[in-house]
């Protein structure tokens, strides 16, 4: 019973500490761009805030990373990952820029259809 009790403690503790913990991850990132480890670190806390519903914070941490780092190899996926935060908080326009600006970039990009997708759905919501 104990052990549960630690076990119970520690998960109460992370989701606790999560927001301050990603926080830190991408401050510490942005601040050491020169580290190889400084992107992954950056773009890991948004992917952490994204998971846990947080996406207008994942998507700034995602669009200060863009800055910080603009010849990052993902920078396909972080574009689409940028719109979808945007629409799942609600900002469909501002998604669908996103989502416009990685198809006009990255056109046979694997997740084109899918971009394509989420803008038809979009439109057609506003009609």
């Amino acid at each position: 019973m104990k052990i549960l009790a630690v076990i119970l403690g520690a998960i109460v503790a992370v989701f606790v500490l999560i927001m301050p913990i990603t926080a830190i991850m991408a401050s510490q990132g942005l601040k050491n761009a020169e580290k190889p480890w400084a992107a992954g670190l950056v773009f890991n806390a948004a992917r952490i805030r994204m998971r846990l519903f947080r996406y207008g914070s994942a998507a700034r941490i995602m669009e200060a990373g863009l800055k910080q780092f603009p010849n990052l190899p993902d920078k396909p996926k972080v574009y689409y990952q940028i719109g979808l935060c945007h629409e799942k908080r609600g900002d469909t326009q501002l998604a669908k820029q996103w989502y416009q600006e990685y198809l006009k970039t990255w056109p046979t990009h694997p997740w084109a259809s899918q971009a394509r997708a989420h803008i038809e759905k979009i439109e057609a919501e506003v009609l």
